[in-house]
C-alpha cells in the first residue's frame, strides 16, 4: 500500500529547524520551485534562498526561509541541508528589516567601487535571504 506521508527533515549547521511526518512539501530549487510527495522518486536537487512549504501529517501547514543548499530525497525520506533556515514564527521581522537596509547600503556603497564583485555578490545574496524573511515574517504576522 502506497504511504500517505513521508519524514522531512530541513537541518542547518546550528539545529534541527523541523523533523518530522509530512504529505508534501514545496522547496526553492536551483531552476525552479518543486514539490515533493509521498513516494517521491531519488532525487538530489540544489536548493537556493526562498521559502519552504510544509503541509504536515495532521494537515497543519508550516512556512519556512531557508539560504542555499540541497535537498536528497530516498526510501520516503527527504532531507534538506540548508546553510540557514528559519520557521516563520522564529523570524524576527525587525532584524529582517535592518539586514534588508543594510544589505542595500552595501550594495549601493559597492556600486560606487570597482573590482569587488565578491563583495556585491554577498550583499545581493544578503538582501534576498532578507526580503523572504520578511515576506514569510509578515505573511505569519498577518501584516
Amino acid at each position: 500500500m502506497a504511504e500517505k506521508s513521508f519524514r522531512l527533515e530541513i537541518v542547518t549547521p546550528e539545529k534541527v529547524v523541523f523533523d518530522g511526518n509530512v504529505e508534501s512539501v514545496q522547496v526553492p530549487a536551483s531552476d525552479g520551485f518543486m514539490g515533493v510527495l509521498p513516494n517521491h522518486a531519488p532525487l538530489l536537487a540544489e536548493l537556493r534562498v526562498g521559502p519552504v512549504s510544509v503541509k504536515e501529517a495532521g494537515g497543519a501547514e508550516r512556512l519556512m526561509v531557508i539560504a542555499d543548499g540541497f535537498l536528497q530525497v530516498a526510501d520516503n525520506h527527504a532531507k534538506i541541508l540548508a546553510n540557514a533556515g528559519e520557521r516563520a514564527e522564529d523570524i524576527d521581522v525587525g532584524r529582517a528589516e535592518a539586514a534588508a537596509d543594510r544589505a542595500r547600503a552595501l550594495m549601493k556603497e559597492h556600486g560606487k567601487l570597482e573590482g569587488l564583485p565578491i563583495d556585491m555578490i554577498r550583499a545581493e545574496f544578503a538582501l534576498q535571504r532578507a526580503l523572504w524573511r520578511l515576506r514569510i515574517g509578515t505573511k505569519r504576522a498577518g501584516r
